[in-house]
């Protein structure tokens, strides 16, 4: 320790006045912690289910924008329209839909059942072929399968007496419309390997 004239070194002061205003601070810090002790911290004030119903909310929001999901509404309108599977280029006269509530839709990713048969690749169609598709229409609990001259089979609902699932309806009209094209086109390697694949999965039930 350096010692000049009997005087503390300026180092060690310095130090020791940090030192005290560190203690000072603290001091100051408590203090106001315990006059506020009784006041509830403002994460407190947040109703956690208030939170989780607002991440429920975000996340049907970006759902609903990304086009996967409707809000009630919409599917209350859905039910008072006939919802067609059609590229943008495509109009409803080409699949001889002349209804005025006819609407055009790229995917039926918001149906669950149809989305479900898609990732097991038993809703492909030949959609090259003009007027080749199916449409849905939710009031009156119906899936259509639509292709040229063709009519037999191709409509098929669901519930009430029918017994049949939403899903048994769609493997109906993708197996009409694709029993239509095999007619049409018999020598078509591509597609009589998808009739065989969806009639195996209707038979069995297994989807």
């Amino acid at each position: 320790m350096e010692v000049l004239d009997g005087q503390i070194s300026a180092d060690i002061i310095a130090d020791i006045e940090k030192d005290e205003a560190e203690e000072a601070a603290l001091e100051g810090f408590e203090d106001d912690m315990g006059e506020n002790e009784n006041e509830p911290l403002a994460t407190d004030n947040v109703d956690p289910m208030d939170e989780m119903q607002a991440l429920e909310e975000g996340i049907k929001k970006a759902l609903h924008d990304a086009g996967e999901m409707h809000d009630d509404n919409e599917e209350e309108k859905d039910d008072q329209n006939e919802y067609l599977l059609a590229d943008s280029d495509d109009e409803p006269k080409d699949f001889g839909m002349v209804s005025a509530h006819v609407q055009k839709v790229k995917s039926f990713n918001s149906r669950p059942a149809f989305k479900e048969l898609e990732d097991q690749m038993l809703t492909q169609l030949p959609r090259h072929i003009g007027g080749c598709s199916v449409s849905y229409h939710g009031k009156e609990q119906r899936w259509q399968g639509i292709y040229p001259g063709a009519s037999k089979g191709m409509s098929c609902s669901w519930g009430g007496q029918t017994h049949r699932t939403v899903k048994d309806a769609i493997m109906q009209v993708v197996d009409a419309v694709l029993s239509a094209h095999l007619v049409a086109y018999p020598k078509d390697a591509l597609w009589k390997a998808q009739l065989d694949r969806v009639k195996a999965a209707r038979a069995t039930h297994s989807y």
